[in-house]
């Protein structure tokens, strides 16, 4: 994959929500799947295989998982903090071929920004903790 410039997108914390329920529903087999999923995470980082940061969004319910714990599963499972960011920033933009345009902060790019509480390099965890989205210089919170 490394060789062919080949991209992975695991989407850890869907395998994680789904092997639990199917596991709590009595179908053993789903209770290898996620600690298969990080060995084989695991030799591809070792490989040097481009990781992006992926959710499946919708496989858990909204009211139950933050799709922002990607980051947290990809550093638990063997990224470094500043190469699970980059999964979902500059990364994704050069897998989109959008790297010219958006991806990093620099001038002359689309700069949209998320801002949290701290600093994710510190504590990844804080990216599960939006306090506002700049889009077009606007700044938008929840209600």
């Amino acid at each position: 994959m490394a060789a062919a410039g080949i991209y992975l997108c695991p989407m850890l914390m869907p395998t994680d929500f789904v092997s639990e329920v199917r596991a709590r529903e009595r179908t053993p087999l789903w209770a290898h799947t996620f600690p298969s999923q990080t060995r084989s995470l695991q030799a591809c980082l070792d490989a040097g295989v481009k990781v992006l940061f992926g959710t499946d969004a919708g496989t858990a319910p909204w009211t139950d998982v933050n799709e922002a714990v990607e980051f947290e599963y990809e550093v638990k499972c063997g990224m470094s903090v500043a190469d699970a960011l980059r999964s979902a920033t500059s990364l994704a933009a050069d897998f989109l071929k959008l790297g010219h345009d958006l991806g990093t902060l620099e001038a002359g790019k689309i700069a949209d920004v998320v801002a949290v509480p701290g600093d994710p390099l510190a504590s990844i965890g804080v990216m599960s903790n939006v306090d506002f989205v700049m889009k077009d210089g606007a700044i938008h919170r929840m209600p």
